[in-house]
C-alpha cells in the first residue's frame, strides 16, 4: 500500500455561509456535494473553493480497499510530512464504517485545520478533506456539514486526461495512463494503480491548489524532494533551472530508498508561473534507472497547459 500512502501524504499537503442545498457533481471525481454558499468550483482542484478566506473543500479517490488505506496512516507518518494529528476516530457514513480526522499544517506561516472524511469499501477510497484557516473558523461547522453531504457513484464514468488543466505526450514511453486524482494525472508502467510490473514506475502531473510565496525556488524545490514519503533518503544529483513551454522552473534527479530500503530514482520539475501558483512532475522508479530518467525527461519537456 506504500504507492497510496504516497498519493495521500503527496495530496494532502487550502461571516458563516448558510448552506447550498442541491448537490454539485465533483469535477474529475465520482461524487457529488452540496457545498456552503459562497464556494465556487476548486481551480487546479476537484473540489470548492473560497479565494476570500482562503477555505476549500478537496475530494480524491483512491481506487484501494477502504481498510488497508486506512490501516496505513498514522501520526508518524504524516509528522513526517509537517501534519500534526489532532484526533482521530471510526463513525457510521452511508451505512459503513469511516474514519474521521483532525490535522493541522503550518503553511505559509498560516495554522490550517484540515477535517478529513475517509471512506468506501474493499474496491476504493473517497477522502473528502475540508481546509481553512485559523483565522476563518467560523467556517468549520458549514464546511464539515457539507463534507458529509457527499455522495459517491460507482456508475458514473470520469475523463481524466480531458479533465486536467494541462496535458503530456506519453507515446514515446511504455507509461500508461493510471487514473486522475485530486487534479493530477498519473501514469505507470501497466497503467494499473498500483502497478504491478516488476519496476514500478510511476510519474504524477498536477499542480499547487493555491497561489505559495516563493523567494528562492531553487530551495523550494530542493526542500520539497525532501518533504516526499521516505525523502529524507533522497541525495540529490543535480538541479538545474528548466523552460517548458515558456514557463521557467528547477529540473532535479535524486535517488534514495523506499520503506523497505529498495534503491529508487526520484525525477521532479516544478514550474512556476507569473502568478504564483507551479505545475509539478513527480516520477519514480526502482530499476533501469538510465532508461526511466530519459522517458521521464522526454514526457516532462512535453508538459503544456491548457
Amino acid at each position: 500500500m506504500k504507492n497510496y500512502i504516497y498519493l495521500f501524504l503527496f495530496f494532502l499537503s487550502s461571516a458563516v455561509f448558510t448552506q447550498n442545498d442541491s448537490l454539485q457533481n465533483v469535477t474529475g471525481t465520482k461524487c457529488s456535494m452540496a457545498p456552503p454558499k459562497g464556494f465556487i468550483p476548486g481551480v487546479g482542484f476537484s473540489g470548492f473553493q473560497q479565494a476570500e478566506s482562503g477555505a476549500s473543500i478537496i475530494v480524491a479517490e483512491f481506487p484501494a480497499p477502504y481498510k488497508q488505506l486506512v490501516s496505513g496512516f498514522n501520526g508518524n507518518a504524516l509528522k513526517s510530512q509537517g501534519i500534526t494529528l489532532v484526533q482521530s476516530r471510526d463513525t457510521e457514513f452511508e451505512g459503513k464504517t469511516a474514519t474521521v480526522m483532525l490535522v493541522t499544517q503550518v503553511v505559509n506561516n498560516t495554522n490550517y485545520f484540515k477535517h478529513i472524511l475517509l471512506f468506501g469499501d474493499s474496491s476504493y477510497t473517497v477522502m473528502v478533506n475540508g481546509i481553512y484557516p485559523e483565522a476563518s473558523s467560523n467556517l468549520e461547522a458549514e464546511i464539515k456539514k457539507a463534507m458529509f453531504s457527499v455522495k459517491y457513484n460507482p456508475i458514473q464514468t470520469v475523463n481524466g486526461e480531458q479533465t486536467a488543466e494541462f496535458k503530456i505526450d506519453i507515446k514515446k514511453s511504455d507509461l500508461k495512463f493510471a487514473s486522475f486524482m485530486q487534479g493530477s494525472l498519473i501514469y505507470t508502467s501497466d497503467g494499473k494503480m498500483p502497478p504491478e510490473t516488476e519496476n514500478k514506475s510511476m510519474i504524477i502531473v498536477g499542480s499547487s491548489f493555491q497561489n505559495v510565496s516563493v523567494e528562492n525556488r531553487k530551495e523550494y524545490c530542493l526542500k520539497r524532494v525532501k518533504s516526499l514519503p521516505y525523502g529524507e533518503k533522497n541525495v540529490v544529483q543535480e538541479i538545474t533551472p528548466i523552460t517548458i513551454n515558456n514557463i521557467e522552473g528547477f529540473e532535479l534527479t535524486a535517488y534514495g530508498f523506499d520503506k523497505e530500503n529498495n534503491k529508487q530514482l526520484t525525477y521532479q520539475v516544478i514550474l512556476f508561473t507569473e502568478t504564483g501558483s507551479y505545475y509539478i512532475i513527480l516520477a519514480s522508479a526502482e530499476s533501469d534507472f538510465e532508461k526511466y530518467l530519459l522517458d521521464f525527461k522526454e514526457v516532462a519537456g512535453s508538459f503544456e497547459a491548457k
